[in-house]
């Protein structure tokens, strides 16, 4: 501010040095245009500059008293200030206790009063991890005391502490989206899956959980829900359910085809299976598949009922490793060296080949047993372990 005053002052006095220099100096002017012809004073002309530039300077004067009407005066702009500074505020605390949503609303609307910073897009840019910040810093949010607290007692596993919280509740916390949502956990770490689901649609209800991860926990829900159900009607809605909500996950889908098997709905059972292994190929679908669908239970069987599958995703790792274990099974040696060779190079493929050669040539003094211990410090998922008997 101080810099800026001098700056005019010296424009000012420059401005000034120059007007008296020309009032000093006599001189004509003389303006022609058309039919039109002028002649006067270069001081008169010198006035009429200056006249000019008063009447830009009252405009500007104007204007900015028009501004100050319309409430866009500084202190207007500090309130504005102030109030997208508490709203970044509350979305922080808010990616504690709600979810990445309701987060991202707030921080929209403080772009709004903070036009200037990017700040709150940089915020709604970043996702931060799960942990729960440390209560001393922010000692006037009771809701992230409570929260603090209760994290801690399902971390230490203190269930009469939480059903003593969840059960005693202040009625403001009920509508309070990460209140269900540490209910759904709680009541989803003790098993508790009738429970699980009530806090499960309350917090879908106040947004305690993203959409997304509401629809996979609805899933393991009603998966649980429907093991636990001795009606079996009942327990195929809970698993159509859970498919419905998550059709990738494997446990459900392997449950759900089963129990349509069991009604003779065999044609229901083969289309939940092939639904889940194109969007997840694993071991566990491949056998369900040919347990319920080959002609008889030899492993030849199985392996041309696999093969129905495999070719559906030839060229997914996944579903290739699932129709070699199916043909080492069947002990079809060639086919299953055709099919190793188009898996990525890995552990898997490594493995495969030597137990293809070790049962092909019946390597006898090679224990295939000294693998089992090895299976676990290799990055290999979805092992058929029994190959290995």
């Amino acid at each position: 501010m101080k810099n800026k005053l001098i700056i005019f002052l010296l424009k000012l006095a420059l401005f000034g040095f120059i007007f008296l220099f020309l009032m000093d100096t006599s001189g004509v002017v003389s303006v022609t245009w058309r039919q039109w012809h002028i002649t006067t004073s270069l001081n008169i002309i010198l006035v009429g500059f200056f006249g000019v530039f008063c009447i830009l300077v009252m405009a500007r004067w104007v204007k900015n008293k028009i501004w100050l009407l319309l409430n866009l005066s500084e202190e207007a702009q500090l309130k504005k200030t102030v109030k997208g500074v508490h709203l970044l505020e509350k979305s922080l605390i808010q990616g504690y206790l709600g979810t990445e949503e309701q987060k991202k609303e707030l921080l929209k609307e403080a772009e709004k009063f903070l036009p200037n910073s990017g700040l709150p897009k940089l915020l709604r840019s970043y996702h931060g991890g799960e942990e729960v910040p440390k209560v001393s810093t922010f000692q006037d949010y009771g809701a992230l005391k409570m929260l603090s607290k209760v994290s801690q007692d399902r971390k230490d596993k203190n269930w009469k502490a939480l059903e003593n919280f969840f059960q005693t509740a202040p009625k403001n916390l009920l509508k309070e989206g990460w209140f269900w949502r540490e209910s759904f956990l709680y009541r989803k770490e003790i098993k508790d899956w009738v429970e699980a689901k009530k806090a499960l649609e309350n917090c879908r209800q106040y947004q305690g959980l993203s959409k997304e991860k509401a629809q996979e926990e609805k899933a393991i829900v009603f998966y649980n829900l429907g093991m636990e159900e001795p009606h079996p009607l009942k327990q195929l809605e809970c698993f159509q359910v859970a498919f419905a909500a998550r059709p990738n996950y494997q446990d459900n889908a392997v449950a759900y085809a089963e129990a349509l098997h069991r009604q003779k709905d065999s044609r229901g059972a083969r289309k939940v299976l092939v639904s889940a292994w194109v969007l997840d190929p694993s071991l566990a679908l491949a056998k369900t598949y040919a347990d319920l669908f080959a002609l008889d239970n030899s492993p030849t069987s199985h392996a041309h009922t696999i093969r129905e599958l495999y070719e559906m995703l030839p060229e997914n790792p996944k579903g290739q490793q699932c129709f070699v274990i199916s043909l080492l099974r069947a002990k079809l040696w060639a086919e299953a060296g055709l099919i190793i060779e188009r898996l990525p190079q890995g552990p898997q493929k490594t493995l495969l080949n030597t137990l293809l050669t070790i049962k092909e040539k019946k390597m006898e003094s090679l224990p295939l047993h000294a693998f089992r211990e090895l299976i676990p410090l290799l990055p290999i998922t979805d092992f058929d372990e029994s190959l290995l008997d």
